[in-house]
């Protein structure tokens, strides 16, 4: 390679590394959250839908589970923005929501589905809702804190959030 082929080079990487912008970091952040809490939205979504399924419940449980915990490890890899906790903090509690959900109402609802119909009575079914409710409650709540958040640390760093 010539001297100016290499000069080019390193002059293209200068470049490329000058344009990452506090801006531009601040997005890519916020993206990396938005996509693993977009996994545990999935993953989560998956097991409500597999709750009538007796075949797939319980590994698509321990499937939850375990991409909960693991979301949980990749968001404190991610750690903070430049000191800022606005995005993080909300983002972990999101996670750490689900894993409440799941360690009780979840797995409530996991035995439920599983019983022999002719162990289900109307006490039971009615307690299933109330299950749904405080799941249907707790996520919206700290879903709409996390999105909060998210318009907080957009409005600080100037990042434009679309859907």
């Amino acid at each position: 390679m010539s001297n100016v082929n290499l000069f080019f080079s390193f002059v293209l990487v200068l470049v490329f590394l000058g344009c990452n912008t506090p801006q531009e970091r601040a997005r890519n952040y916020n993206n990396e959250i938005v996509l693993v809490l977009t996994e545990v939205g999935l993953v989560m979504q998956q097991l409500d839908e597999s709750l009538l399924n007796q075949t797939e419940i319980n590994s698509r449980f321990d499937g939850a589970k375990k991409k909960v915990d693991s979301c949980q490890k990749v968001l404190n890899e991610i750690g903070l923005y430049e000191k800022d906790t606005t995005l993080v903090f909300p983002a972990k509690r999101v996670i750490e929501v689900y894993q409440k959900l799941l360690s009780k109402q979840y797995r409530d609802l996991v035995q439920f589905h599983t019983l022999p119909s002719s162990d289900i009575t109307f006490d039971l079914v009615d307690s299933t809702r109330v299950l749904r409710m405080e799941i249907q409650n707790e996520s919206t709540f700290v879903q709409r804190d996390f999105e909060n958040a998210q318009q907080s640390f957009a409005d600080r760093y100037i990042l434009k959030l679309v859907e």
